[in-house]
């Protein structure tokens, strides 16, 4: 599918035309301009993306083996308590839930939640005596 400024620009003076009618807006042209520009680096970045794709890939197989690597230290710290009791697998997929639930969300106490969202998962994975040092490695 093609980029088309032209439809984006058409499609964009139709809801401006109307939001302007409704009296939301006020007719503007520098608004039409940021639009425009936004369009034009919009393009750039597409085309850049177009151009790029062996850098996208790389970027992406990089992002995967550091998060891999966050979540595997959890393993590690596990076995090196010498318990034994879960697969690789098991505890890779936990951490990775608690990561995706919780650590990706900006929001203020999220530090709170998880922990609290550590312990809820890993309760039945260890042994609540050495939750303390996992939680800390987990969090490295």
């Amino acid at each position: 599918m093609q980029f088309s400024p032209g439809i984006i620009m058409t499609i964009f003076s139709k809801i401006e035309e109307l939001l302007v009618s409704f009296r939301f807006w006020k007719k503007s042209e520098e608004r039409k301009g940021k639009v425009n520009q936004f369009l034009l680096g919009y393009r750039e970045t597409v085309c850049f993306l177009k151009n790029h794709k062996k850098l996208i890939v790389v970027t992406i197989i990089c992002t995967f083996l550091q998060r891999f690597s966050v979540f595997v230290l959890t393993y590690v710290v596990y076995r090196g308590l010498g318990l034994d009791g879960f697969a690789m697998i098991d505890i890779v997929l936990l951490q990775a839930s608690v990561y995706i639930a919780v650590d990706m969300l900006p929001v203020p106490g999220a530090q709170g939640i998880t922990e609290v969202m550590y312990k809820k998962i890993f309760r039945e994975t260890l042994i609540n005596s050495c939750m303390h040092f996992t939680a800390i490695y987990g969090k490295i």
